[in-house]
């Protein structure tokens, strides 16, 4: 059965294996074709389709968990510039189950855990610092919104991962530099 019987994906596209239970797979063609998540059923079947670019903004980062697609996305906002949201997406049905917005012209949010029913994500700014940002989720809630003085990821570089424990959460840098700094918050 063809990935997508819509429309053809190509044979040099980036396919990217992102959970095998349900079975997700994220699609990049390379000609600027297909960008989608597709979640396939016990049959095999195409279940849903999440485009990478829509309404939602375009989505730079996803994570599965329990039947749902949590995601990254950057949009134009109001006052222009690239702004970012935090959009769940029903696997089942490719259903937006709810959005909230993290990230403004001048931030950065580029990763998101989700652990024990909690979405996690940190916006890091050099200017203003950074803001710890946690969901439900189920609803979207907001369970915490806490900014720090301090910059997890520091003057340069990007934040490279976020991981949660208990009520511990561990901002990673990325490699650049040849170090990976860490910052650990306690989660209210």
């Amino acid at each position: 059965m063809p990935v997508d019987a819509r429309r053809g994906v190509a044979a040099d596209a980036n396919v990217r294996v992102m959970s095998a239970d349900p079975a997700v797979v994220s699609v990049a063609d390379q000609d600027g074709g297909m960008r989608a998540t597709l979640a396939f059923g016990s049959d095999g079947r195409l279940q849903s389709r999440i485009d990478d670019v829509g309404d939602h903004g375009s989505i730079s980062e996803a994570v599965v968990e329990g039947g749902r697609l949590f995601t990254i996305a950057s949009y134009e906002g109001g006052q222009g510039g690239s702004w970012e949201r935090v959009v769940a997406f029903d696997l089942a049905s490719g259903r937006e189950l709810w959005r909230e917005d993290v990230g403004n012209g001048t931030s950065g949010v580029d990763v998101l855990n989700v652990t024990d029913g909690r979405v996690t994500t940190v916006r890091t700014d050099w200017k203003y610092g950074d803001t710890l940002y946690v969901f439900d989720a189920a609803t979207g809630d907001e369970d915490d919104d806490r900014a720090f003085r301090d910059h997890v990821v520091g003057y340069a570089g990007k934040l490279g991962d976020v991981l949660t424990h208990q009520d511990l959460v561990v901002a990673v840098r990325g490699s650049e530099g040849g170090g990976r700094p860490f910052s650990v918050y306690e989660r209210w």
